[in-house]
This record gives structure tokens, C-alpha cells and sequence, in this order.
């Protein structure tokens, strides 16, 4: 087993219904939203404490998502750990899209160490322990998640949802330059497999090396795909 630990990358903002969305669920109340924030906040409690996590980077989409943040009573806490670091996003406030969160990795995780880029959404198993890769420099892991403890449909029966990748930075421009598109894009991670793929061996060790959804709040929104049907990227990692 491989004790090192993981640079976290993902982003954080204030819930909110995204002009342009597919939205499901209840209607976006003050308490729908509030709800879900909620589920955003617990998982960065979550992984900024894990033992196997190095560092939970957050790149905040804008302003009024950084102050929600700063007045969360656990903020002060978890900035102590020095386990918490906060950006704001350089071109805020557009929503970070997946080359931004890879290009971050590149720029600022130590050499020699591994990232994960994930969604906000996300949380590390309890017991979560990184098996080594077969050469983590041509290797990838994409995850499909679970969605709680011995309940795992998406795996199952395989329907891709791979919220999180890890690899070893740096990853190629080429690479970075092919994933301008955002994370709750409908497909938006298969896009993601399929570029990775010219890249690096992408495997999907998810019946061991688990990630959990926390997504319990009546409302979901997605972004239209970002290809259209005659020239969509596909590709699939298949569970192991």
C-alpha cells in the first residue's frame, strides 16, 4: 500500500441556480439551497481532516463565495490545520472549468506528490488508503463514486460518474487545453477520460479505492454536453 497523501483540488461557491441549467428536484427554495450548501461544507470538513489528505485546495468562484466562507464557523478551525488553502478564482466570477483545476495542479502541487481533481460534492472513505500505481507517471485513476457505504449503483451497473481523478502532475498542455469545459457539463467527465486517455494508462480501482456522494438536498442541475452528438468524445474506465 502507498501512504502518501493527496493535494485535493476542487472548487467552492455559494448554491445558487446557474442560468443556462438542467435543473431536477424541488424548487430552488431558500431551504433546497440552503441544504445543499450544507452537503458542500461537510465535505470539506471531511477531507481537509483525512489522515490521507496532504492539503484540500479550494479555488472559490467569487467574492460573495469567499466571505460565505470566511463567516462559517468552521473556517477558523480547519485554516489552523494549515491543511485548508483558499484562491480566489482568476477570472471570477465565471464558474473554474475542469482546465482550470488541472492546471492549478500543475502549478501548485509539490513535485513528486498526487492530486486529485474532484467534485465539490465528494468525500474520502474513512478507511481510504491509495494502492500504488503500475508507473504513476503513465498512470491515471478515474472513480466512479459511491453513494454510501455498501451502496454503489453507478458501479454495479457501470453509468460512469467519475467524480475524481488522481494522477501525478504535471499533466501536458495538450491535456489542459482539451478539458475547457465545466464539471457539471452533462458527460463532463467522460470528455475528461477520453483526453486522459491519449495521455495516460486510466483506470478505475473503485471497488477498493472509494469516494462517497454526499448529495442528499432535492435539487440537481447540470449544464448542456459540451459536444454535440456528431463529434462527441467517449471513452469508458471500466470498474475494477
Amino acid at each position: 500500500m502507498n501512504p502518501r497523501r493527496l493535494h485535493i483540488i476542487t472548487s467552492f461557491f455559494t448554491v445558487r441556480v446557474k442560468p443556462g441549467s438542467f435543473s431536477f428536484g424541488a424548487s430552488a427554495s431558500p431551504e433546497v439551497m440552503s441544504e445543499r450548501q450544507a452537503e458542500y461544507l461537510w465535505c470539506i470538513f471531511q477531507n481537509t481532516l483525512h489522515p490521507s489528505v496532504a492539503k484540500l485546495h479550494l479555488i472559490i468562484q467569487d467574492d460573495p463565495s469567499v466571505a460565505y466562507l470566511q463567516r462559517w464557523k468552521d473556517f477558523p478551525l480547519l485554516k489552523a490545520t494549515g491543511k485548508l488553502a483558499t484562491t480566489l478564482f482568476p477570472r471570477s466570477p465565471q464558474q473554474p472549468l475542469y482546465s482550470d483545476l488541472f492546471q492549478y495542479a500543475n502549478n501548485t502541487v509539490p513535485l513528486g506528490e498526487l492530486a486529485m481533481v474532484t467534485n465539490a460534492d465528494i468525500f474520502l472513505d474513512s478507511d481510504f488508503v491509495l494502492p500504488k500505481f503500475a508507473d504513476e507517471n503513465l498512470d491515471a485513476f478515474a472513480l466512479t463514486r459511491w453513494e454510501s457505504p455498501g451502496i454503489a449503483p453507478l458501479i454495479t451497473e457501470y453509468r460512469g460518474s467519475h467524480d475524481s481523478f488522481i494522477f501525478k502532475p504535471p499533466l501536458p498542455k495538450e491535456f489542459i487545453e482539451s478539458v475547457q469545459h465545466p464539471q457539471n457539463a452533462y458527460k463532463a467527465e467522460i470528455i475528461v477520460i477520453y483526453e486522459l486517455q491519449r495521455h495516460r494508462t486510466v483506470k478505475n480501482p473503485c471497488k477498493s479505492v472509494r469516494v462517497y456522494h454526499k448529495h442528499a438536498a432535492d435539487f440537481r442541475q447540470w449544464l448542456p454536453p459540451q459536444d454535440d452528438e456528431a463529434n462527441e468524445r467517449y471513452a469508458r474506465a471500466y470498474p475494477e
